[in-house]
């Protein structure tokens, strides 16, 4: 699925996220934001003096936790002040009070805040950059969330990310998006989410529940321990006899 990976450290201690680089969305994506046009886009950008983050609130719909989010790259990537050395972004996924789609949704809880570096290698037009929890998180099924991303410092080196978005007006209906100024690191963000009637092209992908061919497989070798269990009870048994 994947036409690059790179396994990025943030902490130094643990990898907390594997950013990808792919063209396709995954069958099993949960929300798959893909109404959108790339004649408008939405810029994050690490310019010192004009710095902007981007965000989009979302309505959770799985039981299952959060394995994932990509985000799709404009037309327009790298054809301005191209991307093209390695920069460290942040990305926050936070709990958002009322239904996502108000014009100021504020912060109940940061559920990861997670910094790392994002090659030039895996910004590319008209793909999506794949941003692989290594930790999955448990996200409460029809709760509100929005996650944002920003730089982690202003820089004169001017680093623009272009990202796909739907042509003036919200298109999904849990949640919506939004472009905001002088957001920078180290975080976690302490804003609000507002929205300003558009949304991006993202995706969101929960961790796959075991599928019946699976649950088999574990049941079948669950009763093969309890049977060789028994079977060495029973030797012992008779050696004692």
């Amino acid at each position: 699925m994947t036409l690059l990976a790179f396994l990025l450290i943030a902490g130094g201690a643990c990898a907390q996220i594997i950013v990808s680089n792919t063209t396709t969305v995954p069958v099993n994506a949960t929300i798959n934001q893909s109404s959108f046009s790339d004649a408008s886009n939405v810029q994050a950008r690490d310019q010192t003096g004009s710095v902007r983050a981007v965000s989009q609130t979302f309505t959770w719909n799985s039981t299952q936790a959060l394995d994932g989010l990509g985000l799709r790259l404009a037309t327009a990537q790298n054809t301005l002040n191209p991307y093209t050395s390695n920069s460290t972004w942040v990305l926050d996924i936070q709990q958002l009070s009322g239904n996502g789609l108000q014009s100021a949704a504020n912060i109940v809880s940061t559920v990861a805040h997670l910094s790392f570096t994002l090659p030039a290698s895996a910004v590319s037009p008209e793909s999506y950059i794949y941003f692989d929890l290594t930790t999955n998180l448990s996200l409460t099924n029809g709760g509100t969330y929005g996650f944002i991303l920003y730089p982690e410092t202003a820089s004169d080196t001017f680093q623009r990310l272009f990202f796909s978005r739907s042509a003036n007006t919200s298109v999904y209906s849990g949640g919506v998006a939004s472009q905001v100024s002088s957001v920078t690191g180290p975080g976690p963000y302490s804003g609000s989410y507002g929205g300003q009637g558009y949304d991006l092209g993202f995706y969101l992908v929960a961790v796959p529940e075991p599928g019946a061919c699976e649950l088999i497989v574990i049941g079948l070798c669950t009763i093969l321990l309890v049977l060789r269990a028994r079977t060495r009870t029973s030797k012992h048994a008779s050696a004692r006899a």
